[in-house]
């Protein structure tokens, strides 16, 4: 028995298993995952994945909306140091703390690039933090050599230095060398090989080293600068 004919007319699809029928196909646009080939039609949880990409859409333009609407000073910089992180101790035993030497010229060239490429606050903060993390080893790196010149210097390095640093003073005072020579020679001194070319200097001069290297009839200054003020200026406080 023969079956009629789909009625032109209608508009309803012909019914499944017609003749000349073809099953629907998976639209271009829908993802193969979200496709039920079996029964020819869209699974049910495409409801929900849908409307997660609409709403992540939603906020992810928020969130571009409000980068680019920041003013420079709106981009803080901050130091946050992740976790394990060692500190180094300053000249009273305690760990250092870092600190935003807030003259840096590299700041406002940090917010006009943060502004230019959408970085977040959390971006410059891991930058922030990288820089200052790359000063700290390079600052435990001198405290380093510094500690192995001191010993190259035997048990009496600090007496040594003392020694030739109340001579140099003792220049400045006599006004055989300006203060900015002072400084340069505090340089050379920072070696175990500068401290004892200093000790020939004073022999040369004095003709000998003296014995005893406390000076008392003069008050013993401050260092002019500490090891952290003269690798850091205002980054360690």
């Amino acid at each position: 028995m023969s079956e009629a004919p789909p009625n032109p007319n209608s508009n309803q699809p012909p019914a499944p298993g017609a003749p000349g029928d073809s099953a629907p196909s998976r639209p271009d646009w829908l993802p193969e995952a979200h496709w039920d080939a079996e029964s020819a039609a869209i699974k049910p949880e495409f409801g929900q994945h849908y409307a997660e990409l609409a709403t992540f859409h939603q906020t992810e333009t928020q969130r571009q909306a409000e980068l680019k609407a920041r003013k420079p000073e709106d981009v803080k910089i901050e130091v946050k140091l992740p976790e394990g992180i060692e500190l180094p101790n300053g000249p009273d035993g305690k760990p250092l703390k870092v600190t935003i030497n807030e003259s840096d010229p590299r700041i406002p060239m940090v917010r006009e690039l943060a502004l230019k490429h959408g970085w977040t606050q959390d971006q410059v903060n891991d930058l922030v933090a990288f820089d200052a993390i790359q000063q700290i080893n390079a600052f435990k790196a001198e405290q380093a050599r510094i500690a192995e010149e001191t010993k190259k210097l035997g048990d009496k390095a600090p007496e040594r230095r003392a020694a030739v640093d109340n001579w140099l003073k003792g220049l400045v005072e006599k006004q055989g060398i300006t203060r900015e020579e002072y400084e340069e020679a505090r340089v050379v001194g920072a070696t175990a090989a500068g401290v004892s070319l200093l000790e020939k200097l004073m022999a040369k001069v004095n003709g000998s080293v003296p014995g005893n290297l406390e000076q008392p009839n003069r008050t013993p200054e401050p260092p002019a600068k500490t090891l952290e003020q003269r690798m850091f200026p205002k980054r360690f406080a």
